[in-house]
C-alpha cells in the first residue's frame, strides 16, 4: 500500500477546538463594541437635545416640553422624554425597551449632570 494523505481525527478535533476558542474570545468583544456604539449614539442624541433645549431657552426664557418619541438603534428601541420641565430646569431621559443592563435608562439635565455615570465615560 502507498502512503495515505489527509488529516487524522485528532488533527480535525484540534482545529475545531482552536476555532471554538477563538470564537469564544471574539464574540463577547464584538458584542461589547456593538453595545458601546449603541450607547454613544443615544448619548449623542441626548446631548443634541440638551443643546436644543439651551438654545430655545436663550430665545424664549424657558425650556420647552418635548413630546416623547422613539429612536431605534441596532435593533433596540429607546423612548426619549422630558421630565421636570420648568422655566429654569429640565431632564432628558432615554429608556431602552428591552434588556436589563446598567445603561437601560440614561439621563442628562440642565446642569449637564449625566446618570448613570458609568454609562457616560
Amino acid at each position: 500500500m502507498g502512503k495515505q494523505r489527509g488529516l487524522t481525527f485528532t488533527e480535525v478535533l484540534l482545529v475545531l477546538a482552536i476555532i471554538g476558542i477563538i470564537t469564544a474570545l471574539a464574540v463577547p468583544s464584538y458584542k461589547y463594541f456593538l453595545n458601546e456604539g449603541e450607547l454613544r449614539t443615544i448619548q449623542a442624541k441626548l446631548l443634541e437635545l440638551q443643546n436644543e433645549q439651551e438654545a430655545y431657552r436663550l430665545k424664549h426664557n424657558h425650556y420647552p416640553e418635548i413630546p416623547s418619541f422613539q429612536v431605534v438603534e441596532n435593533g433596540y428601541t429607546y423612548h426619549i422624554e422630558t421630565e421636570n420641565v420648568s422655566a429654569d430646569s429640565f431632564k432628558l431621559i432615554a429608556t431602552r425597551e428591552e434588556g436589563n443592563n446598567d445603561c437601560q435608562t440614561m439621563a442628562i439635565d440642565h446642569h449637564f449632570y449625566k446618570t448613570p455615570e458609568q454609562c457616560w465615560r
